[in-house]
């Protein structure tokens, strides 16, 4: 991955490119949320709202505990103010549900480490790993992207 230098770099609050088309049978949603602790209840009420939406028999308690997860991360880890922006994209399919979180924070290293039980936090990753079908952090021109599937 080559980096952009900063005169290409688009402005931190524009909003994060799809990188795939979606499919044509697809539902396709997304949304941009202040980097702010209220947001992550937002997070959990739209994507059920979403799933809601879609029909079916699609497993929304999981979608909304890995999008809280992901934006819990983006707000703690990425956010250096509330004017930043965290972008959900959430693919609905018959066969699967893909879903990417992105920030603008700085790069760091994935790692879904189990839990030490005398932890309080820092779960979010290892919760996302054990329920999600795949699951992946990339690094964007202006951020990270973690996309997960059920």
């Amino acid at each position: 991955m080559t980096e952009d230098s900063a005169d290409d770099a688009p402005p931190p609050d524009a909003p994060v490119q799809s990188r795939d088309p979606v499919p044509y049978d697809a539902l396709h949603y997304t949304v941009q949320l202040p980097a702010t602790p209220y947001s992550v209840a937002a997070a959990r009420a739209i994507s059920r709202a979403w799933c809601q939406s879609a029909g079916g028999e699609r497993d929304g308690e999981a979608l909304e505990l890995l999008v809280s997860e992901a934006v819990t991360n983006a707000v703690r880890h990425a956010a250096r103010g509330p004017r930043d922006l965290i972008t959900i994209d959430i693919t609905l399919t018959h066969e699967v549900t893909e879903t990417s979180v992105s920030d603008h924070g700085p790069a760091f290293t994935a790692a879904a480490t189990p839990p030490d039980l005398e932890q309080t936090s820092g779960f979010g990753l290892h919760i996302i790993a054990h329920l999600a079908r795949t699951w992946a952090v990339e690094r964007h021109a202006t951020g990270n992207r973690i996309t997960f599937t059920l």
